[in-house]
């Protein structure tokens, strides 16, 4: 939470100044009305509308076992998509070796990897117009 408090990107967030494109129906689902763009985080963070998190505690059944399953999963996608980039573009490895105090814009670099890694899997669905 406090990290992305005091960050840029976790201060504009919040603030509602980061200039996200504005909730919108998601096709097949209009009956659920406008849906947000979302941000995958861990319990630390805190419970906002753009920013989804688990919730708290390990002892869950039913949806909510499935719903945190499902967003540590994403998560899961986002760490990959990141060890693939480092992998492939050696600027990005060295970023994360030698800025070690830097691993808050990291965390931030993969949940904005996870809502790209997320649309692209929907669009490969055909969820995604």
């Amino acid at each position: 939470g406090r990290v992305l408090a005091n960050s840029t990107f976790g201060r504009a967030l919040l603030d509602g100044t980061l200039g996200l494109p504005q909730d919108a129906l998601l096709p097949g689902a209009q009956h659920l009305g406008p849906q947000p763009r979302d941000f995958a985080a861990d319990e630390a963070s805190p419970l906002r509308h753009n920013l989804m998190r688990p919730f708290p505690g390990s002892n869950h059944s039913g949806r909510r076992r499935v719903f945190n399953f499902r967003l540590s999963h994403a998560r899961l996608i986002v760490e990959n998509s990141f060890g693939i980039l480092t992998s492939q573009w050696h600027m990005y490895r060295e970023v994360t070796h030698r800025h070690t105090l830097r691993k808050p814009k990291n965390s931030i670099t993969r949940r904005l990897l996870f809502s790209f890694a997320f649309l692209q899997l929907q669009n490969a669905r055909g969820n995604v117009t």
